[in-house]
């Protein structure tokens, strides 16, 4: 069996005995707390209503005797009413007994306290009427004969209660001795149990214990023979625990004779491998050589592109300003072809409206020269127009006279005829302007005649074919500005071809100075790179130097052992 095996069981019969223990317990607890509820509940209580009892009892018949000796009305109504209290009491006491335990005795009391009042009332009534002598006599004679009666059932129920309380006491004391009798057996058995157990299991790890032990001892002593073995026949984990050693060992002797071979293969390799480093480090100097001349060549090949790109910046410079200047030039070229047009357009749509506008003029003119002729008329109207002013002039005059004559009824007349010869002077006077304006507008109309028909000959033979020429011109400028255009549209397009074939020159040249720029610099960190791996070839030998001896070391070490 094996050792968990065997704590398992031995712990396992423990709990069982344990919980048996404690079921155990449990149940006989339980029944000394049901023995304690029943004096507590029912025991205890009945005693204290039964003394309860008693005592108020006798305090009633204290009240009787006190009674006797009264003699005022007043006293006695006093002491009635408390004897009434004390018996309401007493008889609840009663009733709360009946309520614990509704035996024969509490009836008896019961019974008995029913005749002790019936007396008392006797006692009462012949006490009311103050004749003392009779009074004593009947409270010690058949009322004392009463209250004795109920003292003796009082007595035979306490004796009754007091002889359930030793009994139930008894029974409490007898199951806790038997309770404890068998809790200490039970604990007892598994005391030795667990003792017998503990040395058992003891003795059963214990010596195999020693035998492994001693084992290993003589193992350790014997140094690095790894042919040893623990021979130790046990089903438990301690013969698990020997097996596993002797597994360890085993696998310690494969690792031996495993590590023994890759020594020795590990010092062939670290022979080769310093000589590959010998080999690689003469390569990379001269690799160092050569990168340190090819830095050299790229950080001149930086210097001339650096060179060209300046150079090609200055003439991507002229390009761009040749090409703005052609641009400019194109620009006014359409601009000069817009005028040419517009001059044209304008010269011909001159002449047009030239031509219309003579047209209509002269055709107007020689209308307006015919209507002149009237003109001579207003000298005739305006005569016409003076002649009736002053008749008019003369009818006012008279008018005046006759309202003059009239006397007041005709100042209204008189006014107006006044008003009438103003206004035939003003006429005159109007119509004398009108004749000397008539004059002037006639002299200016045939100045005007004569003056027209001198501009409709200027413009016959001179204006309009000025207007001819000038189109002719416009035409002709225009196609000038046309060619102008083409020529000047030529060139510009030739100079931004220039300027993006330089520009891309530019772009080229920049980038090649930037990848020589980092191919420089590539250079550098490869050449930096070099001297680092040199030093870490160097540190890899210095390593490779010290593999090897710790590769001695292991050996010898390895060499101790025997397998």
């Amino acid at each position: 069996m094996s050792i968990k095996n065997k704590l398992v069981t031995a712990f396992s019969i423990i709990l069982i005995l344990l919980t048996g223990l404690g079921i155990i317990s449990i149940n006989f607890l339980d029944r000394v707390n049901q023995t304690s509820t029943i004096i507590a509940e029912k025991v205890i209580p009945r005693l204290d209503c039964i003394n309860q009892l008693n005592y108020d009892i006798a305090r009633f018949r204290s009240f009787e005797f006190e009674h006797i000796t009264l003699s005022k009305k007043e006293d006695m109504d006093a002491l009635e009413k408390r004897m009434e209290e004390k018996k309401t009491i007493i008889n609840k006491n009663i009733d709360l007994y009946q309520s614990y335990d509704n035996d024969e005795h509490i009836h008896i009391v019961k019974a008995e306290w029913d005749k002790y009042l019936a007396e008392h009332d006797k006692l009462i009534q012949v006490s009311r009427q103050l004749d003392i002598i009779k009074s004593t006599e009947v409270i010690n004679d058949v009322s004392k004969s009463a209250f004795y009666n109920l003292s003796d059932a009082l007595k035979s129920l306490i004796k009754e209660n007091e002889e359930n309380a030793n009994k139930t006491s008894h029974n409490g004391d007898e199951m806790y001795g038997y309770i404890s009798m068998i809790i200490l057996a039970i604990v007892t058995g598994t005391i030795l149990f667990g003792i017998i157990m503990a040395v058992f299991i003891t003795y059963s790890v214990t010596k195999p214990i020693k035998k492994l032990k001693i084992r290993l001892q003589e193992l350790v002593q014997k140094g690095g023979d790894l042919t040893q073995s623990i021979d130790l026949k046990s089903r438990d984990e301690i013969g698990e625990l020997a097996s596993a050693v002797n597994q360890f060992i085993d696998n310690i002797r494969g690792i031996i004779i495993e590590v023994n071979h890759s020594v020795s293969g590990v010092d062939n390799a670290v022979y080769s491998v310093k000589e590959c480093l010998n080999v690689l480090n003469e390569n990379v100097d001269e690799s160092s050589a050569t990168i340190e001349e090819l830095s050299a060549g790229m950080e001149e090949t930086a210097a001339a592109a650096e060179e060209v790109n300046a150079s090609s910046a200055d003439i991507a410079s002229a390009s761009e300003a040749l090409a703005e200047r052609a641009q400019q030039g194109a620009e006014a070229v359409s601009k000069i072809n817009e005028r040419a047009a517009y001059l044209k357009k304008g010269a011909s749509d001159s002449q047009i409206a030239a031509n219309a506008v003579y047209e209509n003029t002269k055709v107007n003119l020689e209308a307006a020269l015919k209507k002149s002729d009237g003109i001579s008329q207003i000298n005739v109207l305006s005569h016409a127009i003076l002649e009736i002013s002053e008749q008019t002039n003369l009818l006012a005059l008279n008018a005046a006279i006759e309202a003059a004559r009239a006397g007041e009824a005709g100042k209204g007349f008189a006014v107006v005829a006044d008003e009438i010869r103003k206004l035939a002077e003003d006429s005159k006077t109007t119509v004398s302007e009108i004749q000397k304006v008539t004059v002037e507008v006639l002299s200016s109309v045939n100045e005007l005649a004569a003056n027209s028909k001198t501009i409709m000959e200027f413009f016959d033979t001179t204006v309009s074919n000025d207007y001819k020429e000038m189109v002719k011109i416009g035409t002709a400028y225009g196609d000038d500005g046309l060619f102008v255009d083409n020529l000047v549209s030529d060139f510009s397009a030739t100079s931004e071809e220039l300027t993006a074939t330089i520009d891309g020159v530019i772009k080229a040249v920049s980038e090649v100075a930037i990848t020589v720029g980092e191919g420089a610099a590539g250079t550098q960190d490869i050449a930096e790179r070099i001297i680092k791996i040199v030093e870490l070839v160097e540190e890899v030998n210095k390593q490779m130097n010290i593999s090897l001896e710790s590769s001695d070391n292991l050996k010898n070490a390895v060499n101790k052992f025997k397998v």
